[in-house]
């Protein structure tokens, strides 16, 4: 009989996994680094998590690849390429997974983090608020006309 270490813990106990990009960079293409983190992923399985957290902008960071914004972007019809994975992974491993990515709603695009449920639900979205100057937009863009950025 094998014994789920779920049952064994403490009643508030909880396995929080965090991934990270150290060590798979640079990639090649955004499939090659989605492969990366699924791979890592199942490396902490033998844990059993309750939340799998992924890092912030996992999807392009690093990636040679180049991509737009609107091209990567993941829309109201939620749930996409890269959400459909999480949303599978999470139910096949009963554990919660916080996955950022970038959405589009209503003609805009944000950087946003989904939560997918231990039953493979996508149960909440959040959309960052406070973006960083230069890195997730471009102040002063009337004035900066040189400078590009997808947002």
């Amino acid at each position: 009989m094998k014994i789920n270490k779920k049952d064994s813990r403490l009643p508030r106990e909880v396995v929080v996994a965090s991934i990270d990009l150290r060590g798979i960079w640079p990639a090649e293409t955004i499939e090659e680094r989605i492969s990366d983190i699924l791979y890592r992923m199942r490396n902490v399985y033998v844990f059993e998590p309750d939340l799998i957290c992924l890092p912030e902008t996992f999807q392009t960071s690093w990636v040679r690849e180049k991509t737009r914004t609107e091209d990567i972007a993941e829309d109201e019809n939620i749930p996409g390429p890269v959400t459909r994975i999480i949303a599978e992974e999470a139910k096949s491993q009963n554990c919660y997974i916080v996955c950022p990515l970038v959405t589009k709603s209503n003609g805009n695009y944000y950087n946003s983090a989904i939560l997918a449920s231990e039953e493979g639900s996508l149960i909440q979205r959040y959309d960052k608020l406070h973006l960083v100057p230069f890195g997730e937009y471009i102040p002063f863009r009337n004035i900066l006309t040189f400078i590009t950025y997808d947002y």
